[in-house]
């Protein structure tokens, strides 16, 4: 039994409906599982991608959603890089990044069309954080608290970003997984758990689809990038590995509110790196036939030799979803999962 603990009655249960059946079981967290030892996600899925390697979101405050990533999530800021724009915040889940900017002047930030599902070390210690923080900011953050066995103790909660009205479901991680990100040298050994950042992982991004489109977007993921691209009932799937430390999904869940083919430019920008300088080539050509790469000069090996493409549409025959997306090479100077722990008979290299 549990107890669903509701902050907002008009909140379309976030927690309970996060994402798909994998997600559900982390959302329910095994007897003993954030006290016994966890040896990790097993075998990755056939035809896994890489790496989320960002996802770029519009925020209407920087100093707003900073104070929510540090404060609440206690996530770790990435200097700018030099040659990078300055007023981006590049706040770190493990691995991969959220990339926050403004909103242009005039125009309300564009929120996320889903929500991201993250691991963090100690939940117990981002819902205090957070309840002390919608007061400082008079802002409600915390959607949804969702507790096992006890009220006093919370194992998911589902959070709204100030300001660019993001949503984050955050689970606990497994006992375990700290050393893990630690030997992937994802988080750097030795060093005091109070300075930690106890924001770990991004494991889930989902992007909400119209009924029925699932299908042609696994497909063009699968003919396209070579990539998992499973159907369920209520949506599709794209599988990420890396090593033993890394398991991510970019899921698409049937929704009945959305509507395909929106006006309007891309939510977000999606980075994507592929397992192999193979697959990297040949993602490109299959997406150069399908017409949807971005001029790129010197085509094929104008993207070997930037190590990256671009694509600002999922095309599908009654639908198009317009998502930017950066595919990269796994040889790219930015990508942050070193060649030593990528295992090419996991990933589908």
């Amino acid at each position: 039994p549990f107890v669903l603990l509701l902050r907002d009655k008009g909140v379309m249960g976030a927690v309970a409906s996060c994402c798909n059946e994998g997600l559900t079981k982390l959302l329910m967290p095994t007897e003993g599982s954030y006290t016994r030892d966890w040896y990790g996600f097993g075998p990755a899925e056939r035809n896994s991608l890489l790496l989320v390697g960002h996802v770029q979101l519009e925020v209407a405050d920087v100093k707003e959603a900073r104070r929510f990533f540090v404060e609440g999530l206690g996530a770790s800021i990435r200097p700018p890089q030099e040659g990078s724009p300055g007023d981006v915040l590049r706040v770190l889940a493990g691995p991969s990044e959220l990339l926050l900017s403004s909103a242009a002047r005039g125009r309300e930030p564009r929120a996320w069309p889903g929500q991201f599902y993250v691991w963090v070390e100690d939940i117990q210690v981002v819902s205090a954080a957070c309840k002390a923080l919608q007061a400082q900011l008079g802002k409600e953050l915390i959607l949804e608290e969702l507790c096992l066995k006890s009220e006093e103790k919370v194992d998911a909660i589902a959070l709204q970003e100030p300001s660019g009205g993001h949503v984050f479901v955050v689970n606990q991680a497994p006992k375990g997984y700290v050393k893990i990100l630690e030997t992937a040298d994802i988080l750097p050994k030795g060093v005091d758990p109070s300075t930690r950042p106890n924001l770990l992982a991004l494991m889930d991004v989902q992007y909400n689809v119209p009924p029925g489109a699932s299908r042609e977007v696994a497909a063009f993921y699968r003919n396209l990038l070579g990539a998992s691209g499973k159907v369920a009932a209520d949506g599709c799937k794209v599988d990420f590995a890396a090593g033993e430390a890394v398991r991510q999904a970019l899921t698409f869940k049937e929704v009945e509110e959305v509507q395909g083919g929106e006006e309007g430019g891309s939510p977000a920008v999606l980075c994507l790196y592929m397992p192999s300088v193979a697959t990297f080539a040949d993602a490109y050509k299959r997406c150069a036939a399908a017409g949807i790469v971005r001029a790129t000069a010197g085509g094929l090996s104008g993207a070997e030799q930037l190590q990256e493409f671009r694509f600002e549409e999922i095309t599908s025959e009654n639908a198009v979803f317009r998502l930017e997306h950066i595919i990269r090479s796994p040889t790219h100077p930015d990508c942050p999962v070193k060649a030593t722990v990528v295992d090419g008979s996991l990933i589908g290299a």
